[in-house]
């Protein structure tokens, strides 16, 4: 299967203070994820930045044996702090890049800082200019490749603000991980793609109607017009189921897998289904230059 699996999409305890794993990535996630017939698999960091380094070379060795890869790690950075205050935050960001080097992990994906664009101080920008900067450059060091999620309470809120900034800095050659602001108008979404074109690497799939979560197909968004759009803009883009209609158990019940790994299954084969595999000459012509 070509889409990645987003390990969020199986944590009930996701938006909770402590964001303490409800269940182990490699004893349980895992398999169950190889078993769904996922091989690519996107990596909520809490799900691993309790584990010792040692424990995630058995993780990547065991993921390997299951047929599976790691290809994003995601990460929650902060940037606005300065002096003292930014120790703690700064060793979390460089932890991180270790982590997904040792996963083997090409990618992370990650939120441009916890405020919004439009909120940062003067001196909160300057903080995120200097810290960003180190921190990609470490990581581009060891090798890693980043993408920012489009989000609120992140540069990218809103949007202008975000990239009105990030070109002041064209060196940070900064990539989108995109997932809609507005998830009612397929058009917005369509000209967010539009004006993005190929900085776009990733995208967060996950359906959504006026009952809460729903499957890709059940959605308000047409995605059948966001996935075709999307590959268009890149052809390399990696596609990412991250919530499914199944994967929020009511308060006391337990996930539910089996379903929840039905609507996944389901959204990735919808997405597969507009993937463009019977891409116009031009478009095959490009994945291939040089």
């Amino acid at each position: 299967m070509r889409v990645l699996f987003n390990t969020i999409a199986l944590e009930p305890n996701r938006w909770t203070k402590e964001k303490r794993p409800a269940n182990d990535l490699g004893d349980v996630l895992l398999p169950r994820i190889a078993e769904a017939g996922f091989t690519k698999v996107e990596v909520w960091p809490f799900h691993i930045l309790h584990k010792s380094l040692d424990e995630l070379k058995k993780l990547r060795e065991q993921a390997e044996k299951l047929g599976l890869s790691f290809l994003v790690v995601g990460a929650y950075p902060e940037f606005h702090h300065s002096g003292a205050n930014d120790e703690a935050p700064r060793a979390q960001r460089h932890e991180i890049l270790e982590r997904a080097r040792v996963l083997g992990a090409p990618w992370v994906k990650y939120f441009f800082g916890r405020v919004a664009g439009s909120a940062l101080t003067p001196e909160q920008w300057a903080a995120t200019e200097a810290n960003y900067s180190a921190w990609i450059l470490d990581g581009r060091r060891q090798g890693l490749n980043f993408c920012a999620e489009l989000h609120n309470n992140t540069l990218f809120d809103p949007y202008e603000t975000g990239a009105k900034q990030v070109n002041l800095h064209p060196g940070w050659d900064v990539k989108i991980c995109f997932q809609p602001y507005d998830f009612k108008s397929t058009a917005k979404n369509l000209a967010l793609i539009g004006k993005l074109g190929s900085k776009i690497v990733h995208a967060h799939f996950q359906g959504r109607n006026a009952d809460g979560y729903s499957r890709l197909a059940d959605s308000d968004l047409d995605y059948s017009k966001l996935v075709p759009a999307l590959t268009m803009a890149n052809p390399e883009i990696m596609h990412s189921v991250e919530f499914v209609k199944n994967g929020f158990p009511k308060e006391g019940e337990a996930l539910n897998f089996d379903k929840a790994l039905a609507d996944a299954v389901a959204d990735a084969q919808f997405i597969e289904r507009y993937l463009l595999s019977e891409r116009p000459d031009s478009v095959r012509r490009k994945r291939v230059k040089p």
